[in-house]
């Protein structure tokens, strides 16, 4: 009596490409019940299997521009918000031009945050666009196989392994 069982080892490498939400890596995965495509999100440890080193450690440098470019951001919308505050709340009913002066330099100060913080976050969506560009070519390209198969079962002398690709 012989089993086939189909194992496919990397099969949402083969059945999807790498794609970028946002700052996170995902993949369409097609649902067999009702053709639904879904679009999981991939944690680290998952990452760490399917990229190259190189791969995974530019993913790793790319999220971490992304996290310092959180806390920037958040300093620069702070100084925007007290230069409005400042410049249209406060000038209008106190009329002073100091006021005025104070919301200039949280402006200034503000774009002093903001630009690097912006830089971070467009470097790392690049970093990211550029992994999952060399990771789908790699996998789409000639030399990779699509159709590995694992078959294996009893067999009249014990267990059998089928391997087709």
């Amino acid at each position: 009596m012989i089993m086939e069982v189909n194992a496919q080892s990397d099969s949402c490498v083969q059945n999807s490409n790498l794609k970028r939400e946002k700052l996170r890596l995902t993949f369409d995965m097609p649902n067999a019940i009702d053709n639904a495509v879904k679009s999981p999100i991939l944690e680290k440890d998952q990452l760490h299997s399917l990229l190259s080193d190189k791969q995974f450690k530019s993913y790793i440098h790319a999220r971490r521009c992304y996290v310092a470019s959180i806390p920037l951001l958040s300093v620069a919308a702070g100084y925007i918000t007290v230069g409005c505050l400042f410049l249209a709340i406060w000038h209008d009913f106190i009329g002073s031009p100091f006021l005025n002066t104070v919301s200039y330099i949280s402006f200034g100060v503000a774009f002093t945050f903001l630009i690097p913080g912006v830089t971070l976050i467009v470097h790392s969506a690049k970093k990211l666009d550029s992994i999952t560009k060399d990771y789908n070519n790699q996998h789409y390209s000639s030399n990779y196989q699509k159709n590995i198969q694992l078959n294996f079962g009893l067999t009249q002398n014990g267990i059998g392994l089928k391997l087709n690709f």
